[in-house]
């Protein structure tokens, strides 16, 4: 703590995120939203944003995870609408949704497809891949542990990708490795020792019915756009019930200026966004009609699922499949296209389909059947 001001009879002090007042004896303590954003700013700046966002997810995490017993249905429907309305910025009709992000947060809450696991499992979803589509449409594994002190690095090339296998998106829960002999072995294990702790991702848990996956560390080759791009370009193609209906990309996805395009199937960008602005540049894959065939194979059967592809060396990957776009929370600017594509969007027939398990570990059905909705016109 820093002095100030300070006298006999009274003095200010100023702590982190507060300022104390001695006054003839008595002291008060207030604290200061200015020097919270401040100290916020210097932890940013210190250790890294997605560093300290980290720190900060994981005590949240662990309070959800030690309390999940404690939870009933009605807590996990305030969680998602208090989420989305926050991000999204208005609030959210569960019972009978219209537009597109309050469906896909329905569908968080309501329903499950069997395969629900095996998609979200990396390692897991590589053999779902083969066997939908053969081999070769995944990066190629390299290495498994359950342990980050195991990571056997002397058997890994000069440059690789580590991942945990349960759940992580952005630069959480995975580590691209472009030069070994510079890497900070340590600090990779003790980053990932984090990661795989039960609790890391409990706030994607909580509404996902994934926290039975095994969480251990996968590691792949590493895939590249051109040699020196620091990231690949992917191409997500949201699709309902086996129809592509458009695909966006991101530009500087892991940096501050986080740019995104949306395209319809025909490659035409669309004057909208989702969730950060648009760029000028237009880019269209060179593999649109491959892509778009694989995202119908891959997400038949399914009410909405995005599928992400990469084009490497003139060949098509899968990265990820996702049943639940920015966790639901999509920002759809115009807002018509938001009711578009939720007008789209059929969830009434999903009633006798419904799969929902807790996602606690005791997996016990929480939530009652509700009444049908009735489609918007």
């Amino acid at each position: 703590m820093r002095t100030i001001k300070k006298h006999k009879l009274f003095g200010i002090e100023r702590g982190d995120y507060f300022y104390r007042l001695c006054f003839f004896g008595m002291r008060f303590k207030f604290r200061s939203k200015r020097l919270m954003s401040r100290r916020i700013l210097m932890l940013e700046e210190r250790i890294g944003t997605a560093e300290y966002h980290a720190r900060s997810a994981a005590r949240r995490n662990a309070f959800l995870w030690s309390n999940e017993e404690k939870f009933t249905a009605q807590d996990y429907e305030w969680y998602v609408a208090s989420h989305f309305y926050e991000k999204v910025g208005y609030y959210p009709n569960l019972k009978n949704p219209q537009t597109l992000s309050e469906k896909l947060c329905w569908l968080k809450l309501h329903y499950r497809h069997p395969d629900y696991n095996r998609i979200y499992d990396k390692l897991e979803f590589k053999k779902y891949i083969a066997e939908k589509l053969g081999e070769g449409y995944t990066a190629r594994l390299l290495g498994v542990w359950d342990d980050p002190a195991d990571i056997d690095f002397d058997s890994l090339p000069q440059r690789f990708v580590l991942k945990i296998t349960a759940g992580g998106g952005g630069q959480y829960g995975i580590k691209v490795v472009q030069d070994k002999e510079k890497l900070d072995r340590d600090e990779v294990r003790y980053r990932f020792n984090e990661w795989t702790r039960p609790w890391s991702k409990a706030h994607y848990y909580e509404v996902s019915g994934a926290r039975n996956i095994r969480n251990r560390i996968i590691a792949e080759e590493y895939l590249e756009d051109e040699p020196g791009c620091k990231c690949l370009t992917d191409f997500k193609f949201t699709c309902f019930s086996g129809k592509p209906q458009f695909y966006w990309i991101d530009r500087e996805r892991f940096g501050l200026k986080h740019r995104r395009n949306v395209y319809d199937c025909s490659g035409d960008r669309l004057p909208v966004s989702i969730n950060y602005p648009n760029f000028n540049e237009n880019i269209r894959p060179q593999h649109l009609e491959t892509m778009l065939e694989l995202a119908r194979r891959l997400s038949s059967g399914f009410p909405h699922i995005r599928v992400d592809f990469y084009e490497v060396s003139g060949r098509v990957y899968v990265g990820e499949m996702t049943f639940h776009s920015e966790a639901g929370n999509l920002v759809i600017t115009p807002r018509i296209f938001d009711n578009k594509y939720g007008d789209i969007l059929n969830i009434n027939d999903l009633e006798h389909q419904r799969l929902f398990d807790c996602p606690g570990p005791n997996a016990k059905p929480f939530i009652e059947p509700l009444p049908g909705r009735q489609q918007h016109d």
